[in-house]
């Protein structure tokens, strides 16, 4: 191999919603260094995008890589934060 190129690509699974759910739970409990906003999980699932669409939600659009920003922002907008 002379220049070490990448040759193949490998795309990330998405995520259930399941596997988001968790990831939601994880980032309130280091948001709010407790568990007691924990029963607000599926207020930030409604807010991620989904595909095929918001009808049929199947998979994360973007995993959970949007997840700490959409917990912020509900916890800031109930001064949880």
């Amino acid at each position: 191999m002379k220049n070490q190129l990448v040759t193949e690509f490998i795309p990330f699974l998405p995520l259930s919603q399941e596997i988001v759910m968790k990831c939601i739970g994880d980032v309130m409990i280091q948001v709010n260094r407790g568990n007691r906003y924990l029963n607000r999980k599926h207020e930030v699932l409604l807010e991620m995008e989904w595909i095929p669409d918001a009808q049929t939600p199947i998979f994360s659009r973007s995993g959970c890589k949007k997840v700490e920003e959409k917990v912020k922002f509900l916890m800031l907008g109930s001064d949880e934060l």
